[in-house]
Formats: structure tokens, sequence, C-alpha cells
């Protein structure tokens, strides 16, 4: 299956998803497999589709757990999980919520945050999560152009990955950026 193709199909990022490809396999190679997926926001599933055949790709199947405050995944993308033997949990409800009352239950090895895109709450949020990243974990932000100002997130164990950011061509800011667990 080609699961790239798939994932454009389903992404509202106009069928840029592979932009997730350099952080998301430098995370899934650098964490232990042991350590689930995260996705918060997953709207239609596209990066979620992308995170799967990138996973499966090298190897994989460690967990997946998506959240969305929109409701829960489709079947379409549970019954690709369940065919390739890729555990999965799905909740409904809020960035914040989830953050407050579920980061805590596993060592993350791959966080991609695609929900709350305001300033505040989001880096409000990548420090709550911080201390339940794998090292090396990489945590992916979403539409950070959306900000007036990029954190510096030193403080919570993150650093900032410069060569993982995504600039869309004619656009003054980056749309995507990195930072991995130390």
């Amino acid at each position: 299956m080609d699961y790239t193709t798939l994932a454009g199909e389903k992404s509202d990022h106009a069928g840029r998803v592979n932009e997730l490809e350099s952080a998301l396999v430098r995370s899934l190679k650098s964490t232990p497999e042991s350590c689930p997926t995260l996705e918060i926001g997953f709207r239609e599933g596209g990066s979620t589709i992308y995170t799967l055949g990138t996973m499966l790709s090298l190897g994989q199947h460690r967990k997946m757990v998506t959240m969305d405050v929109g409701g829960s995944m489709n079947d379409e993308i549970a019954g690709l999980m369940d065919s390739n033997a890729v555990p999965h949990e799905n909740y409904s409800m809020t960035q914040e919520d989830f953050i407050r009352e579920k980061a805590g239950l596993y060592t993350w090895g791959w966080v991609y945050f695609d929900a709350d895109h305001r300033q505040n709450e989001c880096s409000r949020d990548m420090k709550l999560i911080a201390p339940y990243l794998a090292e090396g974990c990489i945590l992916a932000v979403d539409d950070v152009n959306l900000w007036d100002e990029v954190p510096d997130f030193s403080d919570a164990g993150l650093k900032l990955v410069p060569e993982l950011t995504y600039q869309e061509p004619g656009h003054p800011k980056p749309h995507f950026m990195a930072w991995v667990k130390q």
C-alpha cells in the first residue's frame, strides 16, 4: 500500500504530509519501539496514516495514540492499524485535557501537535508533556507560523532542531518546527 499517497488524500496539508518525514524518521530511529507515538489533532488522519506507513517501512509496530477534540478515529484508519498488527488508542478530548490527564501514561517516542495552535496554549502543553518524552524523542509542532515568536524550551529539556524546520516557499515564517528531548 502507498501510505504517502493515501495520507496526502486525507491531509489538510494540501498533500504535504512528507514535511514530517525527517523529524518522524529521526524520532522513530532514536527511541525504543516500546515508546508509542502520539498525535494530538488528527482531523481526517493524513498525518496518522503517514506516521503508520513510515513506522511500518522501518519494521516497527509501536503503539499509536491519537487524540482529537472532534471525535474518534475513522474505521478505515483503525482498520489499517489492525491489519498491520499496530496497537492503537484514540481519545476524544481537548489538547489541554489530554496533556493534563493522559500524557503521563507512557514515555513517548514521537509527538506531533496539530490541534490547538495558539502559542501560549501550545507552549504550556509542550512544557507539560516534556517530562514524558523519551530521550531523543522529537516533539513536532504544526502551524507555528501563527506564533509571534519561537519560545526557548530548554528549561523543559527541549532543544530546537533547525534542520527539521519546514518553511513553505514564499512564506516569511516556518510552518512546522521540531524540538528534541535531551
